[in-house]
């Protein structure tokens, strides 16, 4: 059997969109659903007490938030498949993203596979490189496309729950290092329009903070598709250009900030500040993690 696993916490009408989407899965044969409310309040409770009354999913109840890693631990710890799937409830699947995402496992070799997440972002533009987030290749492994053998997660102790983010990334490199990863890029789930935010900006400076951790424990650097480099001082250049870049251009973006509208003028001058500002939050935890950081 192939059990699909969902976190949820506060989206009760995007978890709708994807539980729908998951249900009209073809081709996939018998799979359960799984979801985890990790501690909502916005009625998400209620909604799946009814779905689960109807019989189409089994719940998990989280009395308080406890973050994603333990949400999709506590849905595993109620599984009953051969083949862990996870996708998130800010994503909804392709209909043939289930069959695409469990072919690579009829090779015995296969440990685990990732497909693509394809991302809108709504108030983006390519000016700035690190705005666009795709994975239409699935090159790398993100928890909203992911799939894996239960023996080896539970071999691997499934989702570091110390970590508050990048817990995907962190079990991703523990698979890579027992063995064979497939890369499933036909497995496509789309992500909700995304918006960058001073909330969004918030907490990908705060995300930054982990990486640190990440590079003393894989003794490894990361870059854009998450491969492997053996680094002892671990570097992000992209942080550097992009400030440099926006140092270098300081005259030019002066004069356009006060041709532009409020808004956008507002966001350019906020983009600069966060990445000066996930600078530091790279430095902080690279202090933290007791790992030498640039």
């Amino acid at each position: 059997m192939l059990s699909v696993i969902i976190p949820t916490f506060e989206r009760r009408a995007l978890l709708e969109k994807c539980l729908t989407s998951v249900f009209l899965q073809r081709g996939a044969g018998e799979f359960e659903m799984i979801v985890v409310d990790d501690g909502s309040t916005d009625g998400t409770a209620d909604y799946l007490r009814g779905r689960e009354k109807a019989g189409e999913l089994r719940v998990v109840h989280h009395k308080q938030n406890r973050g994603p890693a333990a949400a999709r631990n506590s849905g595993v710890a109620i599984a009953r498949g051969e083949i862990l799937a996870f996708i998130d409830d800010d994503c909804a699947a392709a209909p043939d993203w289930l069959t695409g995402l469990v072919r690579p496992f009829e090779a015995p070799e296969i440990l685990a596979a990732f497909g693509a997440i394809i991302y809108k972002e709504e108030n983006a533009s390519v000016e700035y490189d690190e705005c666009i987030i795709d994975n239409p290749e699935a090159r790398k492994s993100m928890g909203g496309n992911f799939a894996i053998r239960r023996e080896i997660f539970e071999r691997l102790n499934g989702f570091d729950e110390s970590l508050y983010t990048f817990e995907d990334v962190d079990l991703s490199l523990r698979v890579w290092s027992a063995g064979r990863v497939a890369s499933a890029s036909l497995a496509r789930v789309y992500h909700a329009e995304f918006r960058w935010t001073p909330e969004t900006l918030d907490r990908w400076v705060a995300r930054a903070r982990v990486w640190p951790t990440l590079l003393k424990r894989h003794d490894f650097s990361i870059d854009q598709n998450y491969r492997l480099k053996r680094y002892w001082i671990f570097l992000e250049p992209r942080d550097w250009l992009a400030i440099g870049k926006y140092l270098l251009r300081a005259p030019l973006n002066l004069l356009r900030l006060r041709r532009q509208s409020g808004a956008r003028a507002q966001f350019e001058l906020r983009w600069l500040k966060t990445l000066v500002r996930r600078r530091l939050s790279v430095w902080r935890g690279g202090w933290q993690a007791r790992t030498l950081v640039i």
